[in-house]
């Protein structure tokens, strides 16, 4: 994977709040550019639409013209593409993050960019509803959330 594949999948996870396994599954047909919004389907069947910020829709648009088009699978259906495979695997975005992890020296996992999503959003907005992180209950959002006050309360 080249750096605008990367960075794109590194805007996405940090500011749409996307488990992984969700974030390989987007489809061309799930973005919007009027409104721009990204339709994701969670867990359980769970459709959500998330507004997209103008830097990551750039970066869609710069890996879609440039690195996606010289994929041998540019006319697949799946917005992240790979040279091998019409739809990239979950694992090249876990084994990109490890190799970032190791040249950064600080761990990064996937869920880590979720929790920094649920925690950006509170702080934006002082609350997270449950379709922003698409839990199966309000519970687990509601222990995300308590956790949050707490460390900005400290």
């Amino acid at each position: 994977m080249n750096g605008i594949v990367n960075r794109l999948i590194g805007y996405l996870l940090l500011y749409i709040g996307v488990r992984v396994s969700e974030l390989v599954s987007v489809r061309l047909e799930d973005i919007s550019l009027m409104p721009s919004a990204l339709t994701v389907k969670g867990k359980g069947g769970k459709i959500r639409e998330i507004s997209l910020r103008q830097d990551v829709l750039a970066y869609m648009k710069d890996y879609m013209q440039g690195e996606r088009e010289e994929s041998p699978f540019h006319s697949s259906s799946y917005l992240l593409v790979s040279q091998r495979v019409e739809k990239l695997h979950r694992d090249a975005v876990r084994n990109w993050l490890s190799h970032a992890s190791k040249e950064l020296q600080i761990h990064l996992h996937p869920h880590l960019f979720r929790h920094t999503f649920a925690t950006r959003l509170l702080r934006m907005v002082g609350w997270i509803k449950e379709n922003n992180c698409t839990h199966v209950a309000l519970e687990i959002t509601s222990v995300y959330r308590k956790h949050i006050v707490n460390l900005l309360e400290a």
